[in-house]
């Protein structure tokens, strides 16, 4: 009895210690962002269309995308962003197509926005972030798009 409440204690004491970590650090802070995320959805704001990572949606007339994507944050001197997503497109009777957009740069975080410095035009891109658990969103005019991470 005396080690089934012990192990009782314990559990309860590391869940405390671990909820106390988790919310004494900033969720968008560059700390908590660092690494590899993976895109799990993204959906077209024109279309309304949600495509799950590497499953062909049908976009109609018999046309099939699939989307995946990757995203890291890198720190150091200055906090470094790299996206790429990448859309395969088959249409019937034709070569398969594969586009990238891709986003490298500098990045800061100011309440729920997160701006990009783009390294080789200087263009700046912003995007809504919101995070919940290991689930990041990312939100512009094109759409929303759902991460989770590697780790």
């Amino acid at each position: 009895m005396k080690s089934t409440i012990y192990k009782l204690i314990l559990f309860v004491l590391f869940t405390a210690f671990i909820s106390w970590i988790r919310c004494s650090v900033d969720p968008l802070s560059p700390q908590a962002l660092e690494g590899g995320w993976v895109m799990l959805t993204f959906t077209d704001k024109e279309t309304n269309v949600t495509f799950d990572r590497d499953k062909p949606t049908d976009i109609g007339n018999g046309v099939t995308q699939t989307m995946s994507g990757d995203l890291w944050f890198y720190l150091g001197d200055e906090n470094n962003i790299g996206l790429s997503i990448f859309t395969k497109t088959i249409i019937p009777d034709e070569e398969e197509q594969v586009d990238e957009k891709a986003i490298y740069g500098e990045y800061t975080i100011e309440a729920s926005t997160l701006t990009i410095i783009e390294a080789i035009t200087g263009e700046t891109r912003t995007f809504n972030i919101s995070r919940s658990g290991l689930r990041l969103t990312l939100e512009d005019g094109d759409g929303q798009s759902t991460w989770g991470t590697l780790d």
